[in-house]
């Protein structure tokens, strides 16, 4: 039964108008805590429609949708809800994208210790989020710039195992969005 919530609310989380959304988002929040291996099944899909939420322009629902982050990180653990996150990264959609960041930039700090014992997990996130430094969005390249700046304080390691493995058009265009803020960012060094 549990299940079927969730696939019925994350669907309703994309619903058109804005109260159908928040109590979809009010539900899975709710179901965060009484049903949470439920809704990790549904991670995949339902993220994606929690973050364009995120970045609402209804105050309201941007709460509801935070709170419900702030559940399931609680809920579940980062271990569980970070590698969909960093899928969400891979959104056509601007919005959803700089929500995105914008949620990874203010926890990277609080993930310090994660990503050191998930090494793996840490290069990934630097894969999705370095490329996005020369987004053609403002607010997205902003974003993205300042996650790499957290990741190399965070993760430096980790960071330039990403650098190296982009292909050399991408590492050039990385390279000049991140000149001003990380200089000398060479994957080599």
């Amino acid at each position: 039964v549990a299940g079927k919530l969730v696939e019925v609310a994350g669907d309703k989380v994309g619903d058109v108008h804005h109260r159908v959304q928040q109590a979809a988002l009010s539900l899975l929040s709710s179901l965060a805590s009484s049903a949470p291996s439920a809704l990790a099944l549904h991670l995949d899909a339902v993220l994606p429609r929690v973050m364009a939420r995120v970045g609402d322009r209804k105050a309201a629902t941007r709460e509801a949708g935070l709170a419900l982050l702030q559940h399931l990180h609680a809920s579940l653990g980062f271990d569980v809800t970070m590698p969909p996150l960093i899928k969400v990264l891979d959104s056509a959609q601007s919005p959803v994208r700089a929500a995105c960041l914008e949620q990874i930039v203010s926890h990277l700090q609080p993930l310090s210790a994660h990503f050191h014992a998930n090494q793996a997990q840490a290069r990934a996130l630097c894969l999705k989020v370095l490329p996005l430094t020369a987004d053609k969005g403002l607010e997205v390249r902003k974003l993205a710039q300042a996650a790499a700046e957290r990741l190399k304080l965070v993760c430096p390691q980790a960071l330039l195992e990403a650098l190296a493995r982009l292909p050399a058009d991408t590492l050039g265009h990385v390279k000049r969005a991140l000149a001003s803020s990380i200089p000398n960012i060479d994957p080599l060094h």
